[in-house]
């Protein structure tokens, strides 16, 4: 009996025995994907009976309206699917014709053969294209994959029956997020349930608020589908351009209020939506006080009525200054934290919050009636005041910007500094001469590290602490030694200072022993009591005590006056790594301290009057007189010679004209000094080099402490870049560690060998390539 013969009695038998799909499809589990689920309704459309003859040839897919395409590449992944069209084979598609030689090898499992715009009708009628008619028999030889009442399923119907409703208004929409769809449990698809547009929208782009932004970003094409979801959640057409969509973001109806506070949350994530603002805005803009500007065009309207607002104030009486400020902080404090002060275009703005704590700050009164409570009011409460100021400075960089600003904080600051700082001048000329310095009687303990830092004035120090907040540190103060300046007030806040003595030649001159004082005999003298240095300005022994001069803050305020300000903050956190790099070398407790603060005032000092002729020497806030002469102005005794009389700029007063940075003289900001302590957990066991030894160009090193380490040869100690090896070695269990350096044309080259604890240097020996070999 030939094949064609069988052809209809076994496809009756097949239709007769294969599974038909009820509503409910097949049962599924809670975590079942809807592309689990299809997968299955496949393979119970493709089962058949034991005793059947013949399994059937394949399941035939028809979808008349191409909506299960995007399924295809997921499907192929568990199984067989063949699909009509173009011929590729690697994608398993191609002409009717290909399917059927395909399906006629017998596969031990019967494929899917996927059939898109074509209906059941087409395949029966007598008129099937010439196309298709390799397919006509599939029919009889497979199994339909059909919906109840023998229809093609539809996605939405597909759903359905697994009791996902979609909402009649969604069901042209579903077939285009099916990729999405299929990846997603029918569990979480019932809980969803019925599917909107905008439900279909946000599971396919869980990120649409960003991707509208990011369109409004770049303005780049974007698909059909999510186009759609655009209409369906905001409410907004893309096709209608930039401008439009922008508009109705800065209206922020509905859910594009979200979207404004996603974009308002990280603006340089979506930097082009600013460009896009600036084309959308109104023609006409006027910014009004206490609102928060939506548009650029009127941030910049604000700014410019801000910089006209602070610039009625400069050279008007503090009072009025005081209430100016604090007016024009109460109409614009609502643009703080907006996009333009993000972008970096609102720096007024962000100049105004500190001017407004140092118009607050400014009105308080002076409380103490001796210099030490003045000194303790001023640590408390007081430094807020220089601290308000240098943040003010900081905040704006612009010349036009700076100058207005600058020109504020001199009108609430200049009264505020004199009347402070004649008070305790006065109390202090009318008492004893103040204390020396505590620091200058410490002793050397094992794991204790005294970091100077010139010029720490008293409201920096508390920067610095913020900036150590995890070591919980200490800010405490001392009096600074007069005059303060550093060859007076360094070596009296260093532990050496019993070791040093007024010069006999006279002046302001130290002497230790027969040596004048300078900064290498200071270092010895700290030697003598046991804090020593680093050689090459390295790492020291942890194991004991130790001295370290840090920080450029004195120099950069001779230099860059006002500017200060803004390169404070870096400053800062090179003095915060130093001190973290110590802990981590495993220093028990570190203590910074400095020799003086410093005034700083927008416009310079007042001028106080001293003719060179009269002084033997002379700085901006301080002179010694030459015999015979005298000034009228106050004296105090030397810190280090009472018998010497150091003549004091009055108040605020500088004898040189000018000066917007200045120290030397008698002010709570010159003087009042701070002593920073922090303390380090459990230190790891300190690190020592014990033996270093050139065979050749192989140099043998015998370690202490360094068992967890490894060890470099570098040129330069702290450039990981400049290692002359090709690797850093590690140190063995025994101490020893070898390095090889390639090459003879390096022989006497100085390099620095530095221990490393992971990326931590924690121990150094400047030597030469090859020395001693």
């Amino acid at each position: 009996m030939g094949a064609g013969a069988l052809a209809v009695p076994h496809s009756r038998k097949t239709a007769l025995l294969a599974p038909q799909l009820p509503r409910g499809l097949i049962s599924c589990g809670a975590m079942s994907t809807v592309l689990d689920v299809l997968e299955r309704a496949l393979s119970a459309a493709g089962g058949h009976h034991q005793d059947d003859a013949v399994a059937p040839a394949c399941v035939l897919w028809l979808d008349p309206s191409g909506e299960w395409a995007p399924a295809l590449p997921l499907l192929r992944g568990q199984r067989d699917v063949l699909s009509l069209g173009e011929f590729d084979p690697e994608a398993r598609r191609g002409p009717a014709i290909w399917i059927r030689s395909v399906v006629d090898t017998g596969a031990p499992r019967p494929p899917v053969v996927y059939v898109p715009g074509v209906t059941r009708d087409v395949l029966r009628s007598e008129a099937v294209p010439d196309a298709l008619r390799p397919l006509v028999d599939l029919q009889f030889r497979g199994v339909p994959f059909l919906a109840p009442r023998q229809r093609a399923w539809t996605v939405a119907a597909f759903l359905k029956a697994q009791g996902v409703d979609v909402a009649d208004s969604a069901k042209g929409a579903v077939a285009g997020h099916l990729d999405t769809l299929m990846q997603m449990t029918v569990e979480e698809l019932r809980d969803r349930s019925p599917l909107t547009a905008g439900t279909l929208g946000r599971l396919a782009f869980p990120d649409l608020p960003g991707l509208l932004l990011g369109w409004l970003s770049s303005g780049e094409a974007v698909s059909d589908a999510l186009r759609e979801a655009f209409q369906a959640e905001y409410g907004v057409d893309v096709r209608a351009g930039q401008p439009e969509v922008a508009r109705a973001l800065v209206a922020r109806t509905g859910p594009l209020a979200g979207v404004w506070e996603r974009f308002a949350s990280n603006p340089a994530a979506f930097a082009g939506v600013r460009g896009a603002l600036e084309a959308a805005a109104p023609a006409q803009v006027t910014w009004t006080p206490g609102q928060v500007p939506q548009w650029p065009q009127v941030n910049r309207a604000a700014e410019t009525a801000l910089h006209e607002g602070l610039a009625a104030l400069v050279d008007v009486p503090a009072g009025e200054a005081r209430a100016g400020v604090l007016n024009l902080e109460a109409a614009h404090a609502p643009r703080r934290g907006s996009v333009w002060e993000q972008w970096g275009e609102a720096p007024l703005v962000q100049a105004l919050a500190p001017l407004a704590a140092l118009a607050e700050a400014t009105a308080v009164g002076t409380p103490g009636s001796s210099p030490a409570e003045l000194a303790d009011w001023y640590a408390r409460e007081g430094h807020r005041v220089d601290l308000a100021a240098l943040q003010a400075l900081g905040a704006v960089e612009g010349a036009a910007d700076s100058a207005v600003v600058a020109g504020v904080v001199r009108a609430l600051t200049l009264e505020w500094l004199t009347r402070v700082n004649e008070r305790f001048a006065a109390l202090v000329l009318a008492g004893a001469p103040l204390p020396g310095p505590v620091s200058g009687t410490w002793t050397a303990t094992p794991g204790l590290a005294v970091v100077f830092v010139d010029g720490l004035r008293f409201d920096t120090a508390t920067l610095l602490a913020d900036l150590l907040a995890a070591h919980a540190p200490q800010v405490t103060w001392q009096f600074a030694a007069l005059p303060t300046i550093t060859p007076t007030a360094k070596p009296a806040v260093s532990p050496a200072a019993a070791e040093l003595t007024a010069h006999p030649d006279g002046g302001l001159a130290l002497a230790h022993g027969k040596r004048a004082v300078n900064a290498a005999v200071l270092r010895d003298a700290l030697g003598q009591v046991g804090f020593l240095s680093a050689p090459g300005g390295g790492l020291p022994d942890p194991a004991g005590a130790a001295w370290l001069e840090t920080g450029n803050l004195d120099s950069l305020g001779h230099g860059q006056g006002l500017h200060l300000a803004c390169l404070l903050p870096g400053e800062l956190r090179r003095i915060a790594d130093r001190v973290q790099q110590l802990l981590d070398a495993g220093f028990r407790e570190v203590r910074v301290i400095t020799d003086h603060g410093w005034l700083l005032l927008p416009g310079g000092l007042p001028k106080a009057d001293l003719p060179a002729a009269l002084a033997a020497f002379k700085k901006g806030r301080c002179a010694v007189l030459k015999p015979g002469n005298a000034s009228g102005y106050p004296a105090a005794p030397w810190a280090w010679n009472p018998d010497v009389q150091v003549t004091l700029a009055p108040g605020i007063h500088s004898f040189e004209a000018g000066e917007v940075y200045a120290h030397g003289g008698l002010s709570l900001q010159e003087t009042v000094i701070p002593v920073l302590t922090v303390r380090g957990g459990a230190a790891p066991q300190a690190v020592s080099i014990d033996q270093v030894r050139w065979v050749g160009n192989r140099c043998r090193l015998h370690l202490s402490g360094a068992q967890d380490c490894l060890v470099d040869l570098r040129t330069r100690a702290a450039d990981p870049a400049s290692s002359l090896l090709t690797a850093p070695r590690p140190v063995g269990a025994d101490g020893t560690a070898s390095v090889l350096v390639a090459g003879d044309d390096l022989d006497g080259l100085a390099a620095t060998l530095v221990v490393l604890r992971g990326d931590q240097i924690v121990r150094e020996r400047p030597l030469k390539i090859g020395d001693n070999a």
